[in-house]
C-alpha cells in the first residue's frame, strides 16, 4: 500500500528529508534493479546516531521518533548533552530560534524595539530576525518576553506566519467543531488552527480535545515540526541547485511490516523530490 511507505534520508548537509514516494493514482515508481557499486556507497556512509543513545530521558517517549527527526537537524537539541526535556514548555525564545534555524540562519539587522531582549542572548539574532520579518511580535512594544512559554495554538499561529513569509500554499482548511473545546480556540489562532489541523501539523490530545491554550510541550512542537517539514519541504536533487547538492546514491525507504527492503534514488536529470515526482524506487528482498 503506497500509503504506508516513507521515504527518508540525510543530505549532505545532514538534513533529513521524510516523504512518500507514491504516485497520484495510489502506486509507487518501481526502479527494477540496484547497481552494485550503489550498494556498496550505502553500506559506506554512515548512519545517524539514535537519539536514545544521546539523551537519557526520551526512550520509550510517544515522540522519539520526531525528537530524532528534529534533534539531527538542530532544530531542537538537547537542554544539556544528555537531556532533552520532552515535556518542558517551548519558550518564545526557543520559537524564534527554531524558526531561525529553518531558514538557514540567515543574515539579519538588529532592529527591535523590545528592552528585555540583550545583544549577548543566544536568542537575540533570532528573535532580530522573526522581529524584521513579522514572523513574532512582542507581548507590548517594548517587551518580547523571551522566557515566557507559549501556547499550541501561538505555535500554529507562528509556523503559519513562517509558511507565508517562505511562499507556501496556507490555504488549507477544516473545520474544528469536531473537537469539543474548539470553541476555546482564540479568536486570532482560530484560522491558524484550522490550517494546522487541516494539514496534519497539530491533531488533538485526545481523540476531541485540541487544547488549543495549553501550553506546547518540546515534544509536541517535534512533531508540528516534522509535520510541517515533511509537507513544506522537498528535498531539490537538481545538481546545481542553491539549496542542497544533488543526492548521489540511494535514499532510504521504510516499507509496511514483511515487505521488501528498498532504496530511492533521485529522479533522472534531476528535480524536486516530493509526493509527485518521478522518483526512483529499487527493491531488493531483506
Amino acid at each position: 500500500d503506497c500509503g504506508d511507505i516513507e521515504a527518508s534520508f540525510t543530505t549532505e548537509k545532514d538534513r533529513e528529508t521524510t516523504f512518500s514516494p507514491c504516485k497520484a493514482d495510489g502506486s509507487v515508481y518501481i526502479y527494477e534493479d540496484e547497481k552494485d557499486e550503489d550498494k556498496k556507497d550505502d553500506e559506506s556512509k554512515p548512519t545517524t546516531t539514535p537519539v536514545t543513545e544521546v539523551l537519557t530521558d526520551v526512550d520509550g517517549h510517544w515522540a522519539v521518533e520526531a525528537i530524532q527527526y528534529v534533534y539531527d537537524r538542530g532544530l531542537l537539541t538537547g537542554i544539556s548533552d544528555t537531556e532533552f526535556a520532552p515535556d518542558m514548555a517551548v519558550t518564545r525564545a526557543m520559537m524564534a530560534t527554531i524558526m531561525y534555524g529553518m531558514a538557514g540562519n540567515p543574515e539579519h539587522g538588529w532592529h527591535y524595539p523590545f528592552h528585555d531582549v540583550f545583544d549577548m542572548a543566544w536568542y537575540a539574532g533570532p528573535v532580530a530576525w522573526a522581529y524584521e520579518n513579522k514572523l513574532v511580535y512582542g507581548v507590548s512594544d517594548t517587551s518580547y518576553a523571551p522566557e515566557t512559554s507559549i501556547t499550541r495554538e501561538q505555535v500554529a499561529m507562528m509556523l503559519m506566519r513562517y509558511a507565508n513569509f517562505k511562499g507556501y500554499d496556507i490555504s488549507q482548511t477544516v473545520s474544528l467543531n469536531h473537537y469539543k473545546d474548539a470553541k476555546n480556540v482564540s479568536d486570532y489562532a482560530e484560522s491558524a488552527m484550522q490550517w494546522a489541523v487541516a494539514i496534519g501539523m497539530i491533531g488533538g490530545r485526545t481523540a476531541d480535545t485540541l487544547c488549543a491554550q495549553d501550553t506546547a510541550t518540546r515534544a509536541e512542537l517535534s512533531v508540528m515540526l516534522r509535520n510541517f517539514i515533511t509537507l513544506y519541504e522537498p528535498v531539490d536533487c537538481r545538481p546545481n541547485s542553491s539549496s542542497d547538492p544533488a543526492l548521489p546514491g540511494h535514499l532510504k525507504v521504510n516499507c509496511p511490516e514483511g515487505a521488501r527492503e528498498a532504496t530511492l534514488g533521485c529522479p533522472p536529470g534531476g528535480g524536486i523530490l516530493d509526493a509527485a515526482a518521478p522518483v526512483l524506487l529499487s527493491w531488493h528482498q531483506r
